[in-house]
């Protein structure tokens, strides 16, 4: 389905360059900018993160209980199709706002691997989503922090892409993550035979 899509897009994207002036916009949806986000912008970024955050606070119990166990869910009178339905437009709308920044791209990559680190550290579900925020900020700044520094890498000053940076932070934490799992794990052995 992803690469359907991507697949798509790159239709879309070279029909309308090709057709027209193109001013940058395949690039600016496929990578975004940070740095020419526009301040008139902000505000309506605001609102639609707080009502995306504000529909996942309404259905975060329902919709864990229908991750977990969608019969339990029904039998519990749980309504899993709209449940699902509202946590996937939460979504879109958190993606769609994510790639003005960091584009349609790096979004699905900070989608994925800070989420996926995070359970490798923690099982816990609150502890789950705290470490899956903390660790895709990180990355987000690392990688912002080395691009900008990377302009004085080499003789020929220039920088390299934000996103690079990025995706390379969010790969190093997923693979630190899993040695920390490797670590934790004999522990969770030897103490389980203890007991």
């Amino acid at each position: 389905m992803l690469g359907s899509a991507i697949g798509l897009t790159a239709l879309f994207l070279y029909l309308t360059s090709t057709r027209g002036t193109t001013t940058g916009a395949p690039q600016q949806i496929l990578f975004g900018s940070i740095f020419t986000t526009t301040s008139s912008t902000i505000p309506v970024v605001a609102i639609l993160a707080a009502v995306a955050l504000g529909a996942i606070a309404m259905v975060c119990r329902p919709l864990l209980l229908a991750t977990m166990s969608p019969d339990i869910a029904t039998a519990r009178g749980v309504p899993v199709r709209l449940v699902g339905l509202v946590y996937m437009l939460a979504l879109a709308v958190s993606v769609g706002l994510s790639s003005l920044a960091i584009g349609a791209i790096l979004s699905t990559a900070l989608l994925i691997g800070p989420p996926a680190a995070a359970l490798r550290v923690t099982n816990k579900v609150v502890w789950s989503v705290t470490v899956a925020c903390l660790f895709g900020v990180a990355a987000t700044w690392i990688g912002i922090l080395l691009s900008y520094d990377s302009f004085y890498w080499g003789a020929s000053h220039q920088a390299l892409p934000v996103s690079f940076f990025i995706v390379a932070a969010v790969i190093a934490t997923y693979l630190l993550a899993g040695l920390v799992a490797r670590q934790r794990a004999p522990a969770a052995v030897d103490h389980g035979r203890a007991g």
